[in-house]
């Protein structure tokens, strides 16, 4: 009679165990690199800071790498974790994306290309070591990674005065994003040393370009109020404002 027990114990803890290593195996999937379409990547210590930049070719391919060889994989069912401050976005070719943030103490990964939305914690220490860097600042960008500085970017030469007047020191600077018109241009502007986006309105009048609303992230809650105070104001394009999560910065 004991005997049977044991065996039955025993068949039991197997058959949990196997359950187990079956649904772990069912959200933490490989990757392949041939599906992948970008990666962004981003962090404290960027110089970009929140709104990261681009990995380059070779950090895709370690990505994608050490998120497939990560190991003890725990479901994270409530997606609990820590406010993270460095984090990279898997953008899949099928539309979907595999979020890797720098939360707890070991790293979060939060998918939906599995049918269904799900978080997990993962380790791999090249991967753990790269989100630190990406918070830190250290050893993750070379110089073709650079953010762009204001010349390079912006070509209208009355907005790049305007914005050259308005800051005591350019090299501080980088554009994040920028677009323009014939009547409006808009301006996403890197302060690297304060780790942050400040946002710039133009508009021509009487032939002349004037600067008519300058916005610092602690001005506004979300994008949705930038897109209302431009249309509301001054009946800014919306096609003109860039598609940014707010999150990211």
């Amino acid at each position: 009679m004991k005997k049977l027990i044991i065996i039955l114990l025993v068949t039991t803890f197997f058959i949990a165990g196997c359950q187990a290593q079956i649904g772990i195996s069912s959200i933490h999937k490989p990757v392949s690199v041939a599906d992948v379409s970008s990666i962004r990547v981003w962090g404290n210590g960027l110089p970009a800071g929140h709104s990261g930049r681009d990995a380059t070719g070779k950090e895709i391919s370690q990505i994608v790498k050490w998120l497939n060889e990560s190991k003890d994989i725990r479901p994270n069912k409530d997606f609990a974790g820590t406010t993270p401050d460095s984090g990279i976005v898997i953008n899949l070719k099928s539309g979907q994306s595999i979020l890797i943030l720098n939360s707890g103490s070991d790293f979060e990964v939060q998918r939906e290309d599995i049918g269904k939305r799900v978080s997990y914690w993962a380790k791999n220490p090249e991967l753990r070591d790269f989100l630190a860097q990406l918070a830190t600042g250290s050893n993750t960008t070379d110089e073709k990674s650079q953010p762009p500085k204001l010349h390079e970017v912006i070509k209208n030469q009355e907005v790049l005065k305007l914005l050259l007047e308005y800051f005591s020191d350019s090299t501080d600077l980088s554009v994040f994003d920028y677009r323009e018109n014939q009547k409006y241009a808009v301006a996403f502007i890197n302060v690297h040393s304060q780790k942050r986006i400040k946002r710039f309105i133009f508009v021509k009048e009487n032939e002349k370009w004037m600067l008519k609303m300058a916005l610092d992230r602690k001005d506004y809650k979300n994008d949705s109020l930038f897109g209302y105070l431009t249309k509301k104001y001054y009946d800014f394009p919306q096609e003109l404002i860039p598609d940014i999560d707010p999150l990211r910065y």
